[in-house]
């Protein structure tokens, strides 16, 4: 009976597909921040290190406006221009 109805009424497909195109969208954003947190800290625990701006602008709790002012941070004395990409790419 169930299957049915569900047969004829294409809106309910429609509204279980936006359902599962939601939670879908959600875990991968969940999965995305996550990897960039173990980059971050993999990057942080190196014998090198990590400068600053490429730290603010991988880590997850930097929030647009800081994005968008580390992007207009010049880049350091060792002339790097990676916290760039990463904010671009956050």
């Amino acid at each position: 009976m169930l299957a049915d109805s569900f047969a004829l009424n294409p809106s309910l497909k429609i509204f279980i597909l936006q359902g599962l195109t939601q939670v879908n969208a959600w875990i991968l954003s969940g999965l995305f921040a996550m990897t960039l947190d173990t980059v971050l800290w993999a990057a942080v625990s190196r014998a090198k290190g990590l400068a600053m701006p490429q730290f603010l602008a991988i880590s997850s709790s930097t929030g647009i406006h800081g994005l968008l002012e580390v992007l207009t941070w010049k880049p350091g004395d060792r002339g790097q221009v990676s916290h760039r990409l990463w904010a671009v790419g956050r």
